[in-house]
């Protein structure tokens, strides 16, 4: 019989991002029905319970720390996915809260990384750079297609530890500038695409309307399908170029006469999508509807139902991808760099704001049994991320 597994999940799984609250499921439904007689257990940087929105419950890092020192049975840590690398503890506190964002300012002033990392009972240089030395009694760490472009030269001199990663058990990146920062260190490092591109594989939309908002549903049966866009922005780009967007908008359902969908996938502190999408809402002179309270249900519903996916967010992009929607991306160095790297050839671009409305109409007549193909391919590739991790657990027994 299997040896019984204690699985343990990181990542920024304590704030609501979209993105961020998908990896726990991927890495789940992925791994589950695979490794029987298995025990999964998820960790942020805080305790947090976001169940009502679709999300898993979060213990602590101090928790992680805990589970990962103290059993008797075989232990695995999986960094499940996101931009982690190389994050700092202030970095992942300011993103929690309003507050914390606040007490972080202080770090014009003084160093405050020191006091932050004795405050969470830090054991590593960095929140998310894990090593089986650091921990104690685990049998592996694995990365699963984590993003790393900001793990340059300059960050290997300032962060030594990120060095440690040579002896991270299994090591996968995203995007190609992630895999290049890491071919030389990591030990037989892995480009794969982002596990959420395996979403409309676990989570087909007759399934989950149950679980969808009451105004969505109505939305989107009242509209019907593809006849609306899904736009969403970060409150930094959008207030940077403001007026550019909304005469944008309003020119796009000028000439397609589309309905415009606002949909926030970021809340937390530093994305405030709900913000800028509200400010849309109340100056835009052309038809459009705004959830400023959406679980992440309806935030996948609303984007494969539409006719096209259109804003800053890595994972509405690949939420877009997964179910076969044409997808346009502004200028955000991670969704640039993970369109270079997965993009289809005509839709591997990131235009900005300006140029944006003449590469609507090229999104639009993307060939989509030709996007199909190419998502089937990266889904492949997905899956046997998730095998190799399998592979690995399954050679302990």
């Amino acid at each position: 019989m299997m040896k019984k597994n204690k699985i343990l999940i990181l990542g920024a799984f304590d704030r609501y991002n979209y993105g961020d609250l998908l990896f726990p499921l991927m890495v789940e439904r992925s791994i589950e029905g695979k490794i029987n007689n298995s025990e999964f257990h998820f960790f942020g940087l805080k305790r947090s319970d976001m169940s009502k929105i679709g999300a898993k419950k979060t213990l602590s890092i101090s928790d992680f720390y805990k589970h990962s020192n103290s059993s008797e049975i075989p232990t695995w840590v999986i960094v499940a996915g996101g931009e982690v690398l190389p994050i700092t503890w202030t970095m992942l506190f300011s993103h929690l809260n309003p507050f914390y964002h606040i007490l972080t300012g202080f770090k014009r002033f003084f160093d405050v990384e020191p006091i932050i990392k004795r405050f969470f009972g830090s054991k590593t240089e960095l929140p998310f750079l894990i090593s089986k030395e650091s921990l104690g009694k685990v049998n592996g760490v694995f990365y699963n297609s984590i993003g790393a472009s900001g793990a340059n030269k300059s960050a290997f001199e300032k962060y030594k530890s990120l060095e440690e990663v040579k002896f991270i058990d299994y090591f996968s990146v995203r995007d190609s500038i992630s895999f290049e920062n890491f071919k030389n260190v990591a030990k037989n490092p892995v480009l794969t695409p982002d596990s959420a591109i395996l979403l409309s594989n676990y989570f087909k939309l007759d399934n989950i309307v149950e679980n969808l908002s009451n105004n969505v549903k109505t939305f989107v049966n009242d509209l019907g399908k593809k006849n609306f866009i899904f736009f969403q922005i970060n409150k930094e780009t959008y207030l940077f170029n403001k007026e550019n967007i909304l005469r944008t908008l309003e020119e796009f359902h000028n000439k397609y006469d589309v309905h415009i969908c606002l949909c926030p996938i970021g809340f937390a502190s530093k994305h405030s999508d709900q913000h800028a999408l509200e400010s849309i809402h109340q100056n835009l002179r052309t038809p459009n509807t705004f959830f400023p309270d959406v679980n992440i249900w309806d935030i996948l519903y609303l984007i494969a139902n539409s006719k096209i996916y259109l804003g800053t967010s890595l994972h509405g992009v690949i939420t877009a991808m997964s179910y076969n929607v044409p997808y346009l991306g502004y200028s955000i160095s991670k969704v640039e760099n993970y369109l270079k790297t997965w993009g289809n050839d005509k839709a591997n671009y990131c235009p900005n704001v300006e140029s944006i409305l003449s590469t609507f109409e090229i999104a639009l007549s993307m060939d989509l049994e030709e996007l199909q193909l190419d998502v089937d391919r990266q889904k492949e590739l997905a899956l046997q991320n998730f095998d190799n991790m399998i592979e690995i657990i399954k050679s302990n027994d």
